[in-house]
């Protein structure tokens, strides 16, 4: 072959070569615009900066002092937002943090040298990045001894999502369920169909009292379990017994890890039962909602979008901080449910996605939260009980109520089976605890 065919064939080569890459180029910048492509991206970057993390270590840093960022927030209309929480991240998740003063101004200290996307958020107001132009986010750069100033960020009051009732829930047939504690009792369980978002929901179940007269309305508990919810039927049943109606939901699986749409699912159950379509009996007036683990996020987004009406919080291994469940996956040796696995990862890096994180925090708008009973076992394995120790203290800064229960288990969920005193004393606090903030309203 002559030379010059030679040099031909290999332009044709590197020409075929340099359209594939490009299209794979073009096809990846066309996923990552896709919130499917962009947490499998987020998943993948993060498993190869963990190998990375293994195989060389941590890089260092030489002590280099921190430098600054500062700016402005406001409203939508331009006036000064006050009291609003504005943030940068790691990608460790350490999180660094100022509040907004009555001039809607702020000041970051400390920030380690690096590139970082600016987040604030505020109650009532949709969180919100810093960007430039028509830029999505744009990255702050922080250097040693410096200040960043005129960072400025516009927050828009929030839309709450309202659930429409146009079509009836399906309810029934009657069912039996059993607990064994706080003895061998029976409820009511009747399974609640509806369509929410277009999807049909059948991971809702209410229960109701057997065997006592009931002679006015009874105080409600919401119950939203991070599974189905006739695997926690015993808990259910329990409460029920208590003098409670049971509103017991879980994520269906058509959402996948669609936390937003379960809160859409949860706030519609609710508004059935508050307008007397699913029962009589309940008084909505009086009503707490309890969750654990995964379902603490369901609860948590179902609050941002429907705050009112809710009286107490149970809180059982919930998480709390986002940012600190990245630094666990970092740190602790965790046992996650395949099931949710990836699901921090998915979120992305936290230096430059920070307010997905903000979004699953509860943490950081503890004063907007009613009462809660707080409990976490000393030796879960999958969420860490320093969530429930940084909500105590949020709680306690911001002034709310709470009950503190912290102690001995072997499993990251309630056992339902196997109590131990431990857990004995769990259930008598969370009957008093409901006592006190849901059937008498806090009095006492």
């Amino acid at each position: 072959m002559s030379s010059r065919r030679r040099r031909g064939t290999w332009r044709w080569v590197l020409l075929i070569a340099a359209i594939i890459v490009l299209g794979a180029v073009l096809g990846l910048r066309a996923a990552l615009r896709t919130p499917t492509g962009r947490a499998a991206f987020n998943i993948v970057e993060y498993r190869a900066r963990s190998v990375w993390r293994r195989w060389v270590g941590e890089r260092e840093t030489n002590g280099a002092p921190g430098g600054a960022i500062a700016g402005v927030v406001r409203e939508e209309n331009g006036g000064p937002l006050v009291g609003a929480t504005v943030l940068v991240a790691t990608v460790k998740g350490a999180v660094y943090q100022a509040e907004s003063d009555d001039q809607g101004t702020y000041r970051i200290e400390d920030v380690p040298p690096g590139r970082y996307v600016v987040a604030a958020s505020q109650w009532g107001y949709d969180d919100a990045v810093y960007h430039e132009g028509g830029e999505e986010r744009t990255l702050v750069s922080v250097r040693s001894g410096q200040l960043q100033a005129g960072v400025d960020l516009a927050l828009r009051l929030h839309q709450p999502w309202r659930a429409t009732l146009d079509d009836p829930p399906i309810i029934g047939p009657t069912e039996t369920g059993y607990a064994l504690f706080p003895a061998e009792v029976a409820a009511s369980r009747v399974p609640i169909t509806y369509t929410s978002d277009g999807l049909v929901i059948t991971t809702t179940l209410l229960y109701e009292p057997l065997g006592i007269e009931i002679t006015e309305s009874l105080p409600v508990v919401v119950a939203t379990y991070p599974s189905e919810p006739i695997n926690w039927d015993r808990v259910s049943v329990a409460l029920a017994n208590e003098g409670y109606v049971v509103l017991a939901t879980g994520p269906s699986p058509q959402r996948a890890l669609d936390i937003p749409g379960m809160g859409r699912d949860l706030i519609k159950a609710v508004a059935y039962l508050r307008q007397g379509q699913l029962t009589d009996r309940a008084d909505v007036e009086r009503e707490g909602w309890l969750a654990g683990s995964f379902s603490s996020l369901i609860l948590y987004r179902a609050l941002l979008e429907d705050p009112g009406g809710v009286d107490a919080l149970v809180l059982v291994g919930a998480i709390s901080d986002g940012f600190l469940g990245v630094q666990s996956l970092y740190d602790v040796e965790l046992e996650i449910p395949p099931r949710y696995a990836d699901a921090v990862a998915a979120l992305g890096r936290p230096d430059r996605y920070p307010e997905f994180y903000i979004g699953y925090s509860p943490a950081y708008h503890a004063s907007e939260l009613p009462p809660a009973l707080v409990v976490h076992t000393y030796t879960d394995e999958v969420v860490p009980y320093n969530q429930s120790l940084r909500l105590a203290g949020a709680l306690e800064a911001a002034g709310v109520p709470y009950d503190l229960y912290l102690y001995e288990d072997t499993t990251h969920y309630l056992d339902q089976v196997n109590m131990t005193p431990d857990t004995a004393e769990l259930y008598r606090r969370l009957a008093v605890f409901l006592d006190r903030y849901v059937r008498r309203g806090g009095a006492g």
